[in-house]
């Protein structure tokens, strides 16, 4: 894997990210809804059309791994919409260690030694960033 690959969207399944990966780094990559808020109950996947790769790692089953949606401190809908992870006002996936006895996106994202999966990271980037974390990883190109 010698090109540089963007992360363009993610999807989470438990402790696995699935991470849709574009060789540019398109700033007007879309998707359905996309601008609109909560994104989990509003946007859909970004279009194929921007799709070059896409990256599935899982992640070891002793570290958590989070998203907005899942906070439940936000009432059962997120305040983003993925435009704002496509600004990259916050991060669309956190994966750390559970050191209290909740995992909460809204107190993670503050925490220093927690993993953030921004849109456009590299996937270079992302995958020494989450290295600590991997249990396996695999690639899949879609052009």
């Amino acid at each position: 894997m010698t090109e540089t690959l963007y992360i363009i969207d993610v999807a989470t399944y438990g402790n696995i990210i699935k991470l849709f990966l574009s060789k540019t780094k398109n700033k007007d990559i879309w998707g359905d809804d996309w601008n609109d808020a909560p994104y989990e109950h509003n946007a859909g996947e970004v279009y194929d059309k921007f799709v070059d790769a896409t990256y599935s790692i899982t992640i070891d089953p002793k570290y958590y791994v989070t998203t907005p949606e899942f906070d439940y401190t936000y009432g059962g809908n997120s305040p983003f919409c993925k435009d704002d992870f496509k600004k990259r006002n916050t991060p669309a996936v956190i994966v750390g260690e559970l050191d209290d006895w909740d995992f909460l996106y809204s107190q993670e994202v503050e925490k220093d030694t927690n993993a953030k999966l921004f849109y456009y990271d590299t996937l270079k980037s992302t995958i020494k960033n989450l290295s600590p974390y991997i249990l396996t990883d695999e690639i899949e190109y879609t052009r």
